[in-house]
């Protein structure tokens, strides 16, 4: 049985591992980050069957949690060789990416950044890419009324996605008056809309490039993109990521 290759990303707290935890039942499977320290910063791959299709699911560490962040850089660009490794070698590519985010969050530049180096940096714009905004249980009228007001903040800094996802990843607290969960009939609903967001825009065949090609590609992409935009602190997390592109070269 062919693996559909579907690469999750966001920046940290927007909800990635509490998504990929949803096709399991919400059975926690992806290690969920509620502190201050990241405990999702490695590329980790979970697999799963929708209609007698094989998934392999990973929960990555964005890009933008710097060396003030969750993530160093270094450690980040370690963990992207790793999953550049996995694509490449081990199963046919990406076929999909999935860019999380939480509402109400803001569209920042970091966050900006952080889906063009996926996206544009490191699939060379041949993946298709969808969205899932978390965070939407108190939505009203209903929960896509968020992707309704909001379309056009996003478009209006060219960033598009082929369909969205608008959920709540939590069943909330239990409800004073019965056993069930605040958010249990948005959660199973929000279930149904991602695991259909899988089915529907999933290519058959992945995109890939070779190792060093696509290693090499992404780092020039970092230095370019990332480096002007945190100055100092960056410039320098840049300088000791450029050990592991070195390594990898080399060997």
């Amino acid at each position: 049985m062919s693996i559909r290759n579907v690469v999750f990303f966001g920046s940290g707290g927007s909800g990635k591992s509490s998504t990929i935890n949803m096709f399991f039942g919400g059975e926690t499977r992806a290690p969920i980050s509620s502190g201050a320290i990241g405990c999702t910063f490695e590329s980790k791959a979970y697999e799963t069957t929708i209609k007698n299709t094989l998934y392999r699911l990973y929960d990555t560490a964005g890009l933008d949690e710097g060396s003030e962040g969750k993530v160093a850089t270094k450690e980040a660009m370690g963990h992207l060789k790793g999953l550049i490794r996995s694509l490449s070698s081990e199963s046919g590519g990406v076929n999909l990416l999935v860019f999380v985010f939480r509402s109400p969050g803001r569209l920042t530049d970091i966050v900006e950044e952080n889906y063009r180096t996926f996206y544009e940096g490191f699939c060379d714009k041949g993946v298709p890419i969808v969205m899932v905004v978390t965070g939407l249980e108190d939505e009203e009228p209903t929960m896509d009324n968020w992707w309704k007001e909001n379309r056009g903040v996003f478009e209006g800094k060219e960033i598009c996605f082929a369909d969205v996802a608008c959920i709540t990843a939590t069943r909330g607290r239990v409800a004073e008056d019965s056993h069930r969960r605040k958010n249990d009939e948005e959660y199973d609903f929000s279930v149904t809309l991602v695991k259909e967001l899988l089915v529907k825009n999933c290519r058959n065949s992945g995109w890939r490039k070779s190792n060093k090609k696509w290693l090499k590609g992404c780092w020039k992409w970092i230095q370019k993109h990332f480096r002007p935009m945190l100055g100092i602190i960056m410039s320098i997390a840049l300088y000791e990521a450029r050990e592991v592109v070195v390594d990898i070269m080399d060997n």
